[in-house]
């Protein structure tokens, strides 16, 4: 994934509960430059049960975020993501390539 230095974004995730509830439900992102950890953010997304339908989350909810500007903010980043829950059961674990352009 591009994004511009100094753009506003927003993560969205899409998922399905199935067969039992899922309590305290979290979701933990951390970036990385060139193994360097720049940020981390945890996130408690709660509870869910069983159903057909989508479950939508966005983040921030209300207001943006930036991505870094500057030469030195430029370059290659990776994201990795977790879905865990409130039993230390990790549901998902993926990580993303992310470059920062000018």
């Amino acid at each position: 994934m591009h994004l511009k230095q100094g753009s506003n974004y927003k993560f969205r995730v899409s998922f399905k509960v199935q067969h039992e509830i899922v309590t305290g439900l979290k979701f933990t992102t951390k970036v990385s430059k060139m193994g360097v950890n720049m940020s981390n953010d945890n996130i408690v997304l709660g509870s869910y049960a069983p159903q057909s339908d989508t479950h939508n989350f966005e983040f921030p909810r209300n207001d943006w975020l930036e991505t870094p500007s500057g030469m030195m903010a430029r370059g290659n980043y990776t994201a990795k993501c977790q879905f865990s829950d409130g039993n230390n059961v990790q549901h998902i674990d993926y990580s993303y390539p992310v470059k920062i352009i000018k």
